[in-house]
């Protein structure tokens, strides 16, 4: 049981860091000004191409979301990991089984 709690507490966190570098992402091209697509800013290969294709922004900041981008892909894979993990939890399967079967 305390191993289930203790995934589940990282994937909170996983998610909580996931969504602090998106903002982070976002910010920083708005604060330089940088045209760009908000529903697309998290995108690897838009964010890849956004970066070349801009030159007013200084390389500070394109380094700052090339960082925040490749944090971005650690948390989500870290997070899939522990989903993964909690899916495999026998306990938590016979909780998921028995909440289905409610109707």
């Amino acid at each position: 049981m305390r191993k289930t709690s203790r995934l589940a507490a990282l994937q909170g966190f996983g998610r909580e860091r996931s969504n602090t570098n998106e903002k982070q992402i976002s910010g920083l091209l708005m604060e330089v000004g940088a045209p760009y697509s908000k529903r697309r800013s998290h995108g690897k290969k838009y964010l890849s191409e956004l970066l070349e294709q801009v030159e007013d922004v200084p390389d500070s900041v394109k380094e700052l979301l090339v960082l925040s981008r490749g944090n971005l892909e650690l948390f989500t894979a870290v997070q899939k990991k522990l989903t993964e993990s909690l899916r495999e939890e026998p306990l938590i399967q016979e909780r998921v089984e028995h909440l289905m079967s409610i109707p």
